[in-house]
């Protein structure tokens, strides 16, 4: 058995047109309604580049106690693929007919009292603006099933629920392991006074040496004790510069990695558009893959209703503040 670490992410999923510049939110009930429905009655395989976004029909599911729908997107890849190979001996190369693919699955959470779309992280599987590609095909082939199609079938993009607790947490851990920020057109904001030290050679050097942009990482690296933290007031005053400068509408970037104490794990932040999240982990059995229901009934204990995470309230407020 190994422990896998596994995080979610929350969105709104929205709708936007051509012919217009708003967006407006796409309540995915009729969609999924219609899955659950008709199983496998229409193709929801949408071309992404080399790879394929796929529905998984087996695991479309509507739990009526929690009232949540839960599915499961694959990513499906044909190239650079993996031989199997045992210890001390030749590898095997893995054959796939001209049908076949590797899948790594994302499963998503579609909360119809909030519109919330919740989205598990997969390395390995759909990345955001994929998830994003692969909801505008599969709608598109939904909507001409049920004879709605139009001229401009619209996008869909997911929109990040924000959490501005979080830059709280940054501002206030024990422990930073490292940091990353990026600062575009220094010159338009060289008078401006600095708490950083860093931060204020790094604008003013940029300018004198003609530069226009600026990115810093620094990091505490493999060395030591992972409870060893960079100089905590110095990174404080490195996230103050950036929050002021980004309220100033200068185009400026953070992301920080920090522990809360020696007993929290690393949580990493966007100080710029911070993205609620949650994380579980799981004991996983060697070679085998997640099962839906599994992960689904775990997402539920450990981060939904947790009596500390408690992601149902957590949602609920964020909404309400935003």
């Amino acid at each position: 058995m190994a422990r896998q670490a596994i995080s979610f992410k929350y969105f709104v999923p929205k709708l936007s047109y051509a012919n217009n510049g708003q967006l407006y939110n796409w309540d995915m009930q009729d969609f999924l309604d219609y899955t659950l429905m008709h199983r496998r009655e229409i193709r929801l395989a949408v071309p992404l580049g080399d790879e394929i976004a796929d529905f998984e029909w087996p695991d479309v599911a509507y739990d009526e106690v929690n009232q949540l729908y839960r599915f499961r997107l694959s990513k499906l890849r044909s190239k650079n693929i993996p031989a199997r190979k045992r210890v001390n001996t030749p590898k095997d190369d893995i054959i796939l007919a001209e049908d076949e693919f590797l899948g790594e699955f994302n499963l998503l959470i579609f909360v119809p009292t909030t519109g919330v779309l919740i989205v598990q992280s997969n390395f390995y599987g759909l990345t955001t603006k994929q998830t994003e590609l692969a909801l505008t095909g599969m709608r598109n082939e939904w909507k001409r099933a049920i004879n709605e199609e139009e001229d401009d079938m619209g996008l869909v993009s997911l929109d990040p629920i924000p959490d501005e607790r979080a830059i709280d947490r940054a501002r206030n851990a024990e422990i930073y392991r490292s940091f990353k920020l990026r600062c575009s057109n220094v010159n338009t904001f060289i008078d401006q006074n600095f708490n950083s030290d860093l931060l204020s050679a790094a604008v003013h050097q940029t300018d004198t040496l003609q530069g226009h942009n600026i990115e810093i990482s620094v990091t505490m690296g493999g060395q030591g004790s992972r409870n060893e933290t960079l100089g905590n007031d110095d990174v404080r005053a490195v996230i103050d510069d950036i929050q002021y400068l980004r309220q100033q509408n200068f185009d400026v970037s953070m992301h920080i990695a920090t522990k809360q104490d020696e007993e929290h794990k690393v949580e990493f932040i966007d100080l710029i558009s911070p993205v609620y999240r949650t994380n579980l982990v799981l004991e996983i059995e060697d070679r085998t893959t997640i099962g839906s229901e599994y992960l689904y009934q775990n997402y539920l204990e450990l981060n939904y209703f947790d009596a500390d995470i408690h992601a149902q309230n957590t949602l609920n407020h964020l909404l309400q503040r935003n």
